[in-house]
């Protein structure tokens, strides 16, 4: 096999800085297979408080190609003690900053405290499109009825109106005295039920994070985020799609929030008083927003038992597998309880030949040959007070997440295997698989888990062989991967020091607009093979960023390994925009192998604003 990193027509490798202005350009009736191309094919419900519920989803594709991991809250606003509210900084919109979304929640719920005791956040996803230097909403902040940003041409928002109702509104119909709260987006995705998007610029159409807000024909309200940038577990969603998702969740109507590494989803699940992420934020932690959607219970906590929630819930399982239920007690408000101390643990009765339970311990014991749904239910003075349900099923499909692994010597690990049942997650057990070492030099399995081997000391042991997975069940489920075992990494853009590129006059091109390749400043025939490139607009203008790269040494202070590296410089000051300075290949650079990831070391100055970081290989 070999791995092409193309030249920067589709930028290959590239170091990306973007710093700027983000530009324009009750769920449990939902049934599974609902949304067309993006069909819902797994949840799991989780309640929050009353009028609050979380389901979690997987989405795909009908090729099962292209999944998602996507988090839904709906809220139920005729529900008394329930509210939306804006939020930002410090809860506080008259001085503009960034913040997480829980550090708003935070914040917020210490505030709203002073007026009601009961006031709990227990819900939040990020909102807004920002300036990324200073924070400014762009379009519409409205909180507590207090005006901190009018609407700007183009930026619809959803808002809370005095009566509680919520409406989304385009962002040439200005606020009044009727809007308590609201927060901008950007388009409106569905209008009267219908998919609205028709733009094809690659901020839409390009398969990213997500978040967005929509409301049911009954007034309740449904907000939505999306996983992205992390295939084959979620790649992420165009607009298009995304408004077709929305639909299929209910909505009448629905607005685009901020979307990639901004995107936020965090609830407070009923009975654990703490507010989590509970997606995955592309970026690989929470980033800091500029404003947020929260949802806010005022319900009174009683700390009395009331029932009881129980773990884990929609998980498949393979046959013959050992699950162990715990449960927490919630009191009537979602609030934390204590549990009742005669809980015990039974099979529900359309469930009692799946197995057996330890009835003082929860742990469940599926039979060698039991398939199907499993109802769990906890018991207190005869009564049910809490139910769950797992399935169990031998995987129909085994799939690695890379073609190829590369380990050092004695590392363990599952080599990234994944089992599904019709597209589904499956917990595979130790025994359920049966592997296969073509060259039993690299290592060896315990259970699940390879353990590459240890160098030998005559000579550097360097294995590259195919491991192949099997399914017990079902000879034809199986899956292969390329494992290689103390193969040493291939260095690309080292600076110079050994990848035999010429670092002299790196060349300056500017990416047209749209991704309509590329064109070149310097027009020099003797520029070297690395160039870096930064946007323009439409119309040919510059966006105001400044960006050249240059050969460094190691008497700079700024070089990791060896003799010199690769310097990209950039000034952002002054940008109108989206913006990005970004450093590759003038040609196809070919790796030999099977490649499986990409690292790099990136030198920072201490203090560097706003740094992100992304490679790109396509």
């Amino acid at each position: 096999m070999k791995g092409k990193l193309k030249q920067m027509a589709a930028i290959f490798l590239s170091l990306f800085i973007v710093i700027g202005i983000i530009p324009i350009d009750a769920l449990a009736s939902v049934e599974l297979g609902s949304a067309g191309k993006n069909s819902i094919i797994a949840k799991k419900e989780y309640s929050i408080v009353p009028g609050i519920m979380e389901t979690d989803i997987t989405l795909n594709n009908d090729e099962g190609t292209s999944q998602n991991k996507g988090y839904v809250m709906e809220v139920d606003l005729s529900n008394p003690d329930v509210t939306m509210k804006a939020g930002y900084k410090n809860y506080d919109g008259s001085t503009y900053g960034m913040q997480t979304s829980t550090g708003q929640a935070a914040a917020a719920e210490k505030a709203l405290k002073n007026e009601n005791a009961n006031a709990n956040v227990v819900g939040i996803i990020n909102a807004n499109f920002f300036n990324m230097s200073t924070g400014e909403p762009i379009g519409a902040l409205v909180m507590n009825g207090t005006v901190y940003h009018d609407t700007a041409a183009g930026y619809a928002y959803f808002a809370i109106m005095k009566d509680g109702s919520a409406e989304i509104r385009e962002g040439s119909t200005p606020l009044d005295e009727n809007v308590v709260e609201a927060m901008a987006g950007d388009v409106i995705l569905v209008k009267n039920g219908k998919n609205t998007i028709s733009s094809v610029s690659s901020y839409a159409t390009n398969l990213n994070p997500r978040a967005a807000v929509g409301i049911k024909e009954d007034g309740s309200v449904v907000m939505f985020c999306v996983d992205g940038r992390q295939a084959p577990t979620s790649c992420g969603l165009s607009y298009k799609e995304l408004a077709d998702v929305m639909i299929s969740l209910g909505c009448v109507t629905a607005l685009n929030f901020d979307g990639g590494g901004s995107v936020t989803f965090a609830t407070e699940r009923e009975g654990t008083n703490e507010l989590t992420v509970k997606n995955s934020p592309s970026d690989g932690y929470e980033r800091a927003v500029s404003g947020t959607l929260m949802c806010v219970s005022t319900a009174q906590p009683s700390g009395t038992f009331d029932h009881a929630a129980l773990n884990p819930t929609g998980t498949v399982y393979t046959p013959g597998s050992s699950v162990v239920f715990s449960a927490i007690g919630v009191d009537s408000a979602g609030g934390s309880a204590d549990l009742p101390s005669d809980l015990s643990w039974v099979l529900a009765s359309d469930s009692s030949d799946k197995g057996t339970i330890n009835e003082s311990t929860g742990e469940f014991t599926a039979n060698e040959n039991a398939t199907g749904l499993v109802n769990i239910q906890a018991m207190s003075g005869g009564k049910v007070v809490g139910t769950t349900c797992i399935e169990l099923y031998a995987p129909d499909a085994l799939s690695f997440m890379n073609d190829s692994i590369n380990l050092d010597y004695e590392q363990e690990s599952n080599l990234g295997l994944t089992a599904t049942y019709k597209g589904t997650d499956v917990i595979l057990k130790d025994g359920d698989i049966k592997w296969s070492i073509a060259d039993s030099m690299a290592g060896f399995f315990s259970g699940n888990i390879f353990k590459a081997a240890a160098n030998n000391e005559s000579h550097n042991l360097s294995v590259s062989t195919e491991v192949t997975a099997t399914s017990k069940w079902d000879a034809s489920v199986t899956a292969s991967i390329i494992v290689g075992v103390g193969t040493a990494p291939v260095v690309v853009m080292d600076g110079g020091d050994a990848d035999g590129l010429d670092y002299n006059n790196v060349a300056y091109v500017h990416a047209a607009a749209n991704g309509g390749g590329l064109e070149y400043e310097t027009h020099a025939d003797d520029h070297g093979d690395v160039i870096v490139v930064h946007y323009i607009n439409g119309n040919g203008s510059s966006r105001g960023g400044v960006a050249s790269a240059e050969q460094i040494g190691i008497d700079n202070g700024e070089v990791r390994f060896g003799e010199k590296a690769l310097k990209l410089n950039y000034d952002f000051t002054g940008i109108n925009g989206i913006e990005g300075a970004c450093v590759g290949f003038d040609e196809d650079i070919i790796i030999n192998g099977s490649p499986t990831g990409i690292g790099f070391w990136c030198y920072a100055p201490e203090n560097t604003p706003n740094l992100w970081v992304r490679i790109r290989v396509r």
